[in-house]
């Protein structure tokens, strides 16, 4: 455990459990959800945006509210975004 108590592994275990687990039954498959927002971003944007940016996004959003305030929540979900990053990327 760190200075806050927090147990890293904890952090890893519980990422990986919302990324396959009641979530992945909630919201569905992770790579077609980040499709969908790619091309919804796509349109928004009027530029080509991948799977891949969109993951690298809300990691990017998750390390600003890292900085306003230290929670664990956002470490959780900075672990979760790099996992489905990754799957999304071997999808390629």
């Amino acid at each position: 455990m760190d200075q806050l108590g927090v147990n890293h592994m904890d952090i890893l275990k519980t990422a990986l459990k919302l990324t396959t687990g009641d979530r992945h039954s909630e919201y569905g498959d992770c790579t077609v959800e980040l499709d969908r927002v790619a091309t919804m971003w796509s349109v928004i944007f009027e530029t080509d945006i991948t799977p891949n940016q969109v993951a690298l996004a809300m990691i990017a959003l998750k390390i600003t509210r890292q900085m306003h305030s230290n929670k664990k929540d956002n470490w959780v979900d900075i672990a979760g975004y790099a996992r489905i990053g990754d799957i999304v990327n071997k999808e390629l």
